[in-house]
């Protein structure tokens, strides 16, 4: 009668490696076929396929071991592709010397315990070449936009985890780079810091033009933030787009009837079918209370509504509701596919293609 429902690829993965390869591609970082393989067989990307555009904040979903601090290795030259291509503002990774600038935030607060905040902030002003009259403007505007002046004349020991990762992230943004690489940047933050950083950080992307690529956990704060959003699951992109199109494309309406009559489970389902051709019987039902998904852009209020309240009316069902499900579920749902350390699964064709 129905079957449960599996969730399939967002299209747009396709396609993107589709305009990724067109000649006329300007995007300020595009990684094609991207492949990366470790010495213990760990296949830590898979045909990876994404670009993103200058001024664009695109935000990088996933589960642990999905390729995400990888995928942000290979874009600051940490370590490089095994197969496939990288390029940032047009310039292969690895062929190219011209110089573009570039603030990274990793995981781990790489800070110095005795120094203060003021010294950090100083310090990476000078390496990144600021002009000596345009330092002290920087560490005003960046660490009064994260809450920090107070706590300038600080050493590092003397800071809360919070406020080192506040840090950490200043001194990825300090000067305004061209690219800006921040993994999992409000770890350890407070809402009202971690709501300092969205707005600095749309501030760069819409004033000084800078490609921004972020890694969260949090998919309220990819929802807030981010231009483009992909959800990476075994080295891989399963969806992408903008927020607007994933949520059309995988937002579920729940239809769910209770109390349902002995022997009405057919006629309900043949109902439901008719109205709603494209909703699948959820695995959770059973003869009392039978759960029905349909998209977003498949649901059809009135008529469904119009049914069930006859049935409701004539007792053949107790009561009806309809509720929508999140993004951050089907984040979850993506998740469960993830696998720990998946194996080589390249083809020898594609790799004598590269060697």
């Amino acid at each position: 009668m129905f079957k449960s429902h599996q969730r399939t690829e967002n299209p747009d993965t396709s396609q993107e490696k589709s305009r990724l390869l067109n000649p006329d591609n300007k995007d300020a970082v595009r990684i094609i076929q991207g492949y990366k393989f470790y010495p213990d067989d760990w296949q830590a990307l898979q045909d990876l396929n994404f670009g993103m555009e200058k001024g664009q904040i695109f935000c990088l979903l996933g589960p642990n071991e999905a390729g995400k601090t990888t995928t942000f290795d290979i874009i600051t030259g940490k370590t490089r592709l095994t197969y496939g291509k990288a390029y940032i503002y047009g310039q292969e990774l690895g062929k190219s010397t011209n110089a573009y600038t570039i603030g990274c935030c990793s995981q781990i607060d790489t800070l110095w315990e005795n120094f203060t905040v003021e010294q950090h902030m100083r310090l990476f002003a000078c390496l990144k070449g600021i002009n000596e009259d345009d330092i002290d403007e920087n560490i005003d505007r960046f660490t009064g936009a994260l809450g920090l002046k107070q706590h300038l004349e600080k050493p590092v020991k003397a800071l809360s985890g919070g406020t080192k990762r506040k840090l950490s992230v200043a001194l990825a943004l300090i000067g305004g780079p061209d690219l800006i690489v921040l993994d999992e940047p409000t770890t350890g933050v407070d809402p009202i810091g971690r709501n300092q950083i969205w707005t600095l950080l749309k501030t760069l992307a819409e004033k000084k033009k800078s490609t921004i690529l972020i890694s969260t956990h949090y998919m309220e704060d990819a929802e807030l933030v981010a231009d483009k959003l992909g959800i990476l699951v075994n080295g891989s992109m399963k969806s992408l787009g903008n927020i607007a199109d994933i949520r059309r494309t995988y937002q579920e309406h729940y239809l769910t009837a209770e109390g349902v009559s002995n022997g009405f489970e057919d006629i309900l389902a043949s109902t439901i079918k008719r109205v709603l051709p494209e909703a699948v019987l959820d695995t959770n039902s059973d003869d009392k209370k039978m759960i029905f998904k349909v998209s977003s852009e498949a649901m059809k209020f009135s008529e469904v509504c119009f049914q069930l309240e006859n049935f409701v009316a004539d007792k053949k069902i107790a009561e009806f509701s309809i509720n929508v499900s999140t993004l951050e579920e089907a984040f979850l749902e993506y998740a469960k596919q993830q696998k720990n350390k998946p194996l080589k699964s390249v083809s020898n064709e594609f790799i004598d293609y590269y060697i």
